[in-house]
């Protein structure tokens, strides 16, 4: 009897002396483990640097003034376009389109009247550069009116000089400078307008504090920082 309990012990002993080995010793490393991802470090915003201007879009020497092109307008394109800009001939584009001219960069209208468009003849050699880009916000003034653009002020004045400065050239690191005509040209209304609405970045969102015909009114605004209007 005591025989059998000392071998049973001694079983339990190896049974444990066993386990024991094997926790201790080394196990296989997994292959194809999930990297640990570096995190990015906190930074303060780059400067904002100006768009680049795509291929063949020459840029005014000038600030572009739609005054200026009144006079052209009507000798040229009135026929077609009206003196309204409400369009006279079939395809004729109307201007006071305000979703048209709000979802249109200005760069593209720039082009179309450069190089023309469909029945449009092209003017880039009647007109110099800084004459066309006149007419870019000369025909765009039949959507976005003085009133849009005092309106546009008022809101800008009331809730924006802050960071951007009253002359909108910024007043604070990563904000844009709106007068940088090649920052301008290539900005979408539309795009602009979902970031006074949603806010990026450090700029907040004003959906809750500003309608959406005062929304459009600081875009339009905004835009018009770069000619006069």
């Amino acid at each position: 009897m005591m025989k059998s309990q000392t071998i049973a012990f001694l079983a339990i002993l190896l049974l444990i002396a066993a386990a024991l080995g094997a926790c201790t010793s080394p196990q296989p490393v997994a292959q194809n483990l999930t990297p640990i991802p570096t995190l990015i470090p906190a930074t303060m915003p780059p400067t904002p640097q100006p768009t680049e201007t795509p291929p063949g879009l020459d840029l005014p020497s000038r600030e572009p003034s739609a005054a200026n092109a009144k006079a052209v307008y009507e000798e040229n394109c009135a026929s077609c376009h009206g003196a309204d800009g409400q369009g006279k001939v079939p395809g004729a584009r109307n201007f006071n389109d305000i979703d048209y001219i709000r979802g249109a960069l200005p760069a593209t209208f720039f082009v179309a009247i450069t190089n023309g468009r469909k029945n449009m003849p092209a003017w880039g050699d009647k007109f110099s550069v800084d004459d066309r880009w006149d007419l870019v916000f000369y025909v765009r003034q039949f959507a976005i009116t003085e009133d849009v653009l005092a309106q546009g002020s008022k809101i800008f004045a009331t809730n924006c000089v802050a960071c951007h400065g009253a002359d909108g050239k910024g007043a604070i690191p990563g904000t844009p400078n709106f007068t940088d005509i090649s920052w301008s040209v290539n900005r979408n209304p539309g795009e602009l307008y979902q970031i006074v609405t949603e806010g990026k970045g450090a700029m907040p969102s004003w959906q809750a504090k500003l309608s959406p015909d005062e929304r459009w009114a600081a875009v339009s605004y905004v835009q018009s920082f770069s000619y006069t209007p």
